[in-house]
């Protein structure tokens, strides 16, 4: 990223995959960027983040990274991304700046609960021998649910599902306003 900053990016999408400023990510590495003043409408996606959709394929290096605007979304909602799918690879997500906003409203057409919504992931998954590294968070996020019902909502993280044996995570030197 080059220490660039990205500003006034709008999505607007009618998607039931993955929306972001990149949808998906296998394997990644992204370093040294900033959205500013970004708004994401993706109300019948899977996943949604500002930065990324869903990162998945065991692994994803973020390092310092700042993103700030409005998220709008039902399922698996974050800040920064969607839905982080490690299996059993390694991620590192270090500097990172969350300062968003997220509507949270139902899946046009169900009636669903908003489901696993967090200032920086909505959704976090291992495996056996995943090994996951949270280091200088930073989130300020402040959540709605429009219709009242929801389902797995943090300041960092929603949900993070770990299944297997061998699983590593650590939360270091971060917070939440």
């Amino acid at each position: 990223g080059n220490d660039n900053t990205i500003s006034n990016l709008y999505i607007d999408s009618v998607s039931t995959e993955e929306v972001g400023l990149f949808a998906g990510t296998e394997n990644a590495e992204i370093e040294n960027v900033n959205l500013a003043n970004t708004e994401v409408h993706a109300l019948s996606a899977s996943a949604a983040g500002l930065l990324i959709g869903a990162a998945t394929n065991n692994s994803l290096t973020l390092t310092d990274v700042g993103v700030s605007g409005t998220l709008y979304c039902a399922l698996n909602c974050g800040g920064v991304g969607g839905v982080l799918a490690v299996g059993n690879g390694e991620s590192e997500i270090t500097g990172i700046n969350s300062d968003v906003t997220i509507w949270g409203d139902e899946i046009e057409g169900e009636d669903a609960p908003i489901t696993n919504v967090g200032g920086i992931f909505g959704l976090v998954l291992g495996g056996d021998d995943a090994d996951i590294q949270f280091d200088e968070l930073q989130s300020s996020a402040f959540m709605w649910a429009i219709n009242y019902d929801s389902q797995n909502m943090g300041g960092i993280v929603g949900e993070m599902a770990l299944i297997g044996t061998g699983i590593d995570v650590a939360l270091t030197n971060s917070e939440f306003d």
